[in-house]
């Protein structure tokens, strides 16, 4: 309980440094912040952890689930089939639900852009990143 009151303290003080000081005074001391702060988490994982073993445990699991991915993504587990087909309803009105809005803000951030570039940025690196989980999992293996 002391640590989350703590936490909570601790970034409504950066939040109110940050709106204090300014949209790009503010938000630019923020990013650097953030920036520092995952360098400082990359060199402790690097230091704590065999980053060889990671490395070889992320790509051994991405490659695996590359080659489950199409039997999983068309077959159903009999006992889970209830709720696949449920979710399956709630994911497709959620999205049109959300369409109206998701379309033109991706239309308004994607002016001046390529094809090539708008087709890497909605589709590749969305279905990409799932891939990105296995390191922490890798990681907290490997110790």
């Amino acid at each position: 309980m002391e640590f989350r009151l703590g936490l909570l303290v601790a970034i409504t003080l950066a939040f109110t440094l940050s709106s204090t000081m300014g949209l790009d005074k503010g938000n630019k001391r923020m990013s650097l912040f953030n920036l520092l702060l995952v360098i400082v988490m990359l060199v402790a994982v690097l230091a704590l952890v065999d980053p060889l073993s990671v490395a070889s445990t992320v790509l051994t699991s991405t490659l695996t689930y590359l080659q489950l991915l199409p039997f999983i993504s068309f077959s159903i587990d009999m006992d889970s089939r209830q709720w696949s087909e449920g979710w399956s309803i709630i994911y497709f009105v959620w999205w049109i639900a959300l369409a109206p809005f998701v379309g033109p803000f991706i239309a308004r951030i994607s002016r001046g852009r390529t094809i090539r570039q708008y087709l890497l940025c909605t589709i590749l690196i969305p279905t990409m990143t799932p891939l990105s989980g296995s390191a922490p999992s890798a990681a907290a293996y490997s110790r």
